[in-house]
């Protein structure tokens, strides 16, 4: 954490490794169902959204 604030990063290179960890994660772990979610639409739209926002930023 140190060494993050000590560098300047650039918000691309925040969405590689977010996406590399995404990759590594999704491994282990398998991709949960929302059906048993009482607010499935929040959900799907917050997903939507956060989706727009980071291929705008690309």
């Amino acid at each position: 954490m140190n060494n993050a604030r000590k560098k300047k990063v650039s918000l691309e290179d925040v969405f590689k490794e977010v996406q590399a960890l995404r990759r590594e994660v999704s491994v282990f772990v398998s991709y949960e169902s929302i059906d048993d979610y009482k607010n499935k639409k929040e959900i799907m739209d917050a997903y939507r959204t956060a989706r727009r926002h980071i291929v705008q930023v690309r």
